[in-house]
């Protein structure tokens, strides 16, 4: 299973998490990444995103709720009731 060992937030990321309540959303985001079981080739090249990228989408649809987006470079998305949403592009998150 893959642990957050280190949170970093940048341009007060933190603050507007808790300014726009989308703590459950983020609490949502850290279950999806980390309720999978990851295992790790020792072969070169054996070790490709694409597989991982695929588990963090099945995560955010057993999760529910989030709508998988593709465009713009965002792949998933949830709006919480105060109409703000926490947006995952790539490897990384933005709320909104």
């Amino acid at each position: 299973m893959p642990i957050i060992t280190t949170r970093k937030g940048f341009n007060g990321f933190e603050t507007k998490v808790r300014r726009l309540a989308l703590e459950n959303l983020q609490a949502e985001v850290e279950l999806a990444l980390t309720s999978f079981e990851l295992r790790v080739a020792e072969e070169r090249y054996a070790n490709g995103t694409r597989g991982i990228r695929q588990r963090i989408d099945e995560q955010f649809e057993t999760v529910g709720g989030w709508t998988k987006t593709t465009v713009g470079g965002i792949d998933w998305k949830k709006t919480n009731e105060g109409n703000s949403s926490f947006r995952r592009r790539g490897t990384g998150f933005r709320s909104q």
